[in-house]
């Protein structure tokens, strides 16, 4: 058995990538959660592309690979799983556990040490690896430039009218799809979205932009962050205009 998973490494690691990959590939053109920035097949090819040579690399620094350093500290009689005597299913659990809280701490590695955060930190660059994460602003942002977005307020009326930020446009999130050409205006403008946190937020964020809004903006820890934050807030702000219709 062993001599036949090192014969077929490769493919079985190449089943299991393909496999999962493209369930998630399928799951994701089926139910996307958010509109992407750019072209699926642009991002794939260069993300792929990216895969392909680590993948490359990474056999001719560590032609074994895994699994054939894994058969070999076992047959080493290495690890503290030798040492004793415990039912198999356990041993797996433990083992998973194990290389889930490695893997871990491996990523706090490549944050914390600078050297490999230079390594690490495209995997944050890919502005599509969350749609709604990269088009944020943070609370000491403060929404002062000299063009400033529309800061739009999605929390219910009761909500807003306990405390909100001057100058904002109130526009429950429930009212939102019916209302949309309320803000004709700021279609090629900046739309910047708070909530109490920015899970309303957020969800309003994807809204306006499948509707072809061209910059909505969601304000990381809404309300919440804001008032943290020791900004100020007042009473009554604008609301947008009831349509007649």
């Amino acid at each position: 058995m062993e001599e036949w998973i090192l014969g077929h490494e490769l493919p079985i690691r190449l089943s299991f990538f393909l496999g999962i990959f493209g369930l998630m590939a399928l799951w994701e053109i089926a139910s996307p959660r958010r509109a992407l920035s750019l072209a699926k097949g642009r991002r794939w090819r260069a993300n792929l592309g990216i895969v392909v040579f680590n993948s490359v690399m990474l056999r001719f620094v560590f032609p074994t690979a895994a699994v054939g350093m894994a058969l070999f500290v076992e047959q080493s009689g290495w690890g503290l799983f030798h040492h004793y005597e415990l039912p198999f299913a356990l041993v797996v659990l433990l083992a998973v556990l194990l290389l889930d809280f490695a893997i871990y701490l491996q990523h706090v590695m490549f944050h914390a040490v600078p050297v490999l955060w230079r390594l690490h930190r495209m995997h944050h660059a890919d502005r599509d690896y969350d749609r709604v994460a990269v088009s944020t602003i943070s609370p000491g942002t403060r929404l002062d430039a000299p063009e400033p977005p529309l800061l739009l307020d999605v929390r219910d009326d009761e909500e807003f009218r306990d405390a909100h930020i001057g100058g904002a446009r109130h526009l429950p999130l429930s009212q939102l799809q019916q209302r949309f050409e309320e803000l004709a205006d700021w279609r090629e403008r900046p739309i910047a979205v708070i909530c109490k946190t920015d899970r309303r937020s957020a969800q309003a964020v994807r809204m306006l932009d499948a509707e072809g809004f061209a910059e909505p903006i969601l304000v990381k820890g809404g309300m919440v962050g804001w008032e943290q934050a020791g900004f100020p807030v007042e009473g009554a702000a604008q609301p947008v205009a009831q349509s007649s219709n």
